[in-house]
């Protein structure tokens, strides 16, 4: 047990460094042929106001993360701090960010609130529920900002557009695959069975038996889910409404480090639909934080946007607002926990970062 402990710690050390040879690597390559005194000082010219305004936004995206899973577990009735909010949303995207494709966060929400003492079934509830509806908000967000600006997003896409088909094909089975685990027992069964034999016949899955049992499992509880969001309607608006409000305070950020540099002629809906493709395109690329393919992206995407002279700049605002600052925050908050648990634990070989 010792050993499995002291090997998550490890992993999580090996995937950090990962995670800062990327960012050094990819500011290395893309600031190659740029001059950095003369970003220096576009920085320095700014509206500083605005960029409050994009510090506030992330902020309460920080906060609204946890809050969409305070509303569940209050109604279960558990009291769970305000300021929980803020811890369990910085685990989130601290381990979210070192890890391929996002994989990392839920599970560590887990763990942090199973040692506060919640349910582990309550946990697995709350954060299915959470997964599914914030999966849902950002298609339907998709769909609204691509439509309201369909013909100026097409002109500019250019060859991101596979990236996008991508993203939006896998974002789209993800959310069938959990709805069909919620509500269509029949549907779902076919289904797997397909994709079952399909797998065996590539000889992907090794133990068959092994395989099925958490298949079932995962029906079952996903099944749970789906009991909760029919007897509680109104819990599930409100999260619904929370985690929309919080991934628009995320994609309006860009929208203030635009506003920043004195711009017009783009508008907001405009803004907000090359993030939504932007978000797309990266969010599920295996690699931690997305880092070095978001920034190549939002390169190509800005720059009939910002021009070539302030387009690495706005890089500079809108990436290390939306990613680096709550990055440095949870890293921090993520060190200060290891040293007070070490500090607290004094002799014991056995501790882990959470």
């Amino acid at each position: 047990m010792v050993e499995n402990k002291n090997y998550k710690t490890i992993k999580i050390v090996i995937l950090m460094t990962i995670m800062l040879l990327l960012i050094v690597l990819t500011f290395k390559l893309l600031f190659r042929n740029q001059d950095i005194v003369q970003i220096c000082n576009i920085l320095r010219s700014v509206n500083v106001w605005y960029i409050g305004g994009a510090v506030a936004a992330i902020t309460l995206y920080v906060f609204l993360g946890g809050y969409a899973i305070k509303i569940p577990i209050d109604f279960m009735g558990y009291n769970m701090p305000y300021r929980s909010c803020f811890k369990y949303s910085l685990i989130e995207i601290y381990f979210s960010a070192i890890t391929p494709s996002n994989t990392g966060g839920q599970p560590m929400i887990a763990v942090a609130m199973k040692s506060d003492k919640y349910r582990f079934a309550d946990i697995a509830m709350v954060l299915m529920a959470v997964t599914a509806i914030y999966k849902i908000g950002l298609m339907l967000l998709a769909l609204l900002f691509l439509f309201c600006s369909f013909s100026y997003i097409f002109q500019i896409i250019g060859h991101i557009r596979f990236l996008l088909y991508l993203g939006i094909f896998i974002n789209a089975v993800f959310v069938g695959i959990l709805l069909l685990l919620m509500f269509s027992n029949q549907t779902f069964w076919i289904v797997e069975n397909i994709l079952f034999k399909f797998l065996v016949k590539l000889s992907v899955i090794k133990n068959i038996e092994g395989f099925r049992a958490k298949i079932l499992d995962q029906k079952i509880k996903y099944g749970q889910c789906a009991d909760f969001f029919k007897a509680n309607p109104m819990i599930i608006c409100k999260m619904f409404l929370v985690l929309i409000l919080q991934r628009i305070s995320l994609l309006v950020i860009t929208y203030f480090v635009y506003k920043s540099f004195r711009l017009s002629g783009t508008g907001l809906f405009q803004i907000l639909a090359i993030q939504v493709v932007l978000s797309l395109s990266v969010e599920m690329m295996p690699l931690p934080g997305a880092v070095g393919i978001s920034e190549s992206v939002f390169i190509f995407l800005y720059d009939a946007v910002f021009g070539e002279f302030l387009v690495y700049p706005a890089l500079l605002l809108t990436r290390g607002i939306n990613f680096y600052l709550p990055f440095v925050v949870s890293t921090i908050y993520i060190l200060y926990r290891f040293i007070k648990k070490i500090i607290l634990n004094k002799g014991n070989n056995n501790v882990r970062i959470l």
